[in-house]
């Protein structure tokens, strides 16, 4: 089956809903998607975009925000200023640990 198909109806969903709670929805499955099949650099635009318009709940950016953080090694180019290590997003150091350092 074509990963593609459901994406359609998601982006569909998303450019006219008017519930701002669903259109983070469907941008997330779509970015998520994305990410999975390994298009990292569509997956990295959708967050990019939601994260540009600033619509959604500030709940919502932030897990794209993540996103982008998570996605970061996978990009070409240097990321520029980068507000939280990436051992911190990959779960390989504690935040306690972290806060104490």
């Amino acid at each position: 089956p074509n990963y593609y198909e459901p994406l359609i109806t998601f982006t569909w969903v998303a450019a006219r809903t008017t519930d701002v709670q669903l259109e983070a929805e469907m941008q997330w499955v779509i970015a998520c998607s994305h990410d999975r099949h390994g298009e990292h650099l569509a997956a990295a635009d959708v967050a990019r975009s939601v994260l540009s318009a600033r619509r959604l709940p500030e709940p919502w950016l932030n897990r794209f925000r993540m996103l982008i953080i998570r996605l970061r090694p996978h990009l070409p180019g240097e990321p520029t200023a980068p507000h939280l290590s990436r051992s911190m997003v990959t779960g390989r150091c504690s935040p306690k640990r972290a806060a104490s350092a």
